[in-house]
């Protein structure tokens, strides 16, 4: 690697060093941070990658997660994660993606198109960049105009040499949504009935990586740190009977995670093979919400095939 060029890596890692310290810092100044209930089964950042992964226009993807310390998740009634998606090139700068949910939503709410996103990536300098729009395309759970989630990411990896290359994304999501409580209230209180919380509020997302690549066709082992933070506003309703349902207080809740994952990545020119781990190693709350650990009690797992 020539002197100019390292000079030019160690600058970026620099920066991308900055970054997540600033993100921290203004996380850490707004109180202690708590995460809302980070669907396990997000389709983007942990595998997203700014290059291309298919060749004949089209892939279709399969992914497994398994969150295992039972909190409530926005995205799933249960702990297991299934999500299928498919990718269409739109030209030679712009993919077209479709993923749908086959965990479901919330208790009652049928099987659905969970995400539609838009991706543009291009090649500068040896790096690959892309910006990505997504956006859920169902109502929010309390009514009014726009979609329950949007989606706005800027994505970067680079190859440093023949064995190692780095990865950055970092992202902004706007939230309406809800979520499953912590199960029934007291049949003593005069709101007997099932917990359930509307969220409104803003998430931002922060990736630093590097893989390390074993074979030509680009197969690696990956290792990233992941920062997501988000700040809510709550309104809790209790669900009375079928029909209906009383408000309880507007609260805030706020929170920040902080992730280790690693992955393995096997690529062939038909097929992708991606198992993953994620272990949080730092977390903190405020606010009423799913409770946070670290440790192997609330490893995350997934496992991602792509049919290309």
């Amino acid at each position: 690697m020539t002197e100019p060029l390292q000079r030019r890596v160690r600058q970026r890692q620099r920066s991308l060093a900055i970054l997540l310290l600033l993100v921290g810092l203004s996380c850490m100044t707004s109180g202690v941070l708590a995460q809302r209930p980070f669907a396990s089964n997000d389709p983007f950042y942990r595998n997203e990658s700014p290059r291309r992964s298919f060749y004949d226009g089209y892939a279709v993807s399969g992914e497994v997660t398994y969150q295992s310390n039972g909190q409530a998740i926005s995205s799933a009634s249960s702990n297991l994660g299934l999500l299928v998606q498919l990718d269409y090139g739109l030209g030679s700068q712009f993919d077209l993606s479709a993923v749908v949910n086959f965990a479901g939503g919330t208790e009652g709410q049928r099987l659905d198109l969970t995400w539609v996103a838009l991706k543009h990536l291009w090649h500068v300098d040896g790096a690959d960049m892309a910006l990505r729009l997504a956006f859920e395309p169902r109502p929010p759970s309390n009514g009014g105009l726009g979609f329950r989630q949007t989606d706005l990411a800027f994505l970067y990896s680079k190859t440093l040499s023949a064995q190692v290359g780095t990865q950055m994304a970092a992202g902004v999501r706007y939230v309406r949504t809800g979520y499953r409580g912590s199960g029934a209230v007291d049949a003593g209180t005069p709101l007997a009935g099932i917990a359930y919380t509307e969220a409104t509020g803003i998430e931002a997302r922060v990736k630093i990586g590097y893989d390390l690549i074993f074979d030509p066709a680009r197969s690696h082992v990956s290792v990233a740190l992941d920062f997501q933070a988000g700040t809510y506003d709550l309104l809790e309703r209790v669900i009375v009977t079928e029909s209906a349902s009383d408000n309880a207080d507007l609260g805030e809740f706020r929170g920040h995670v902080l992730w280790v994952r690693t992955g393995l990545h096997w690529h062939r020119p038909t097929y992708q093979i991606v198992p993953t781990v994620s272990v949080p190693l730092m977390t903190g709350k405020t606010g009423v919400g799913p409770d946070l650990g670290k440790g192997p009690r609330f490893i995350n797992l997934g496992l991602r095939l792509t049919l290309r």
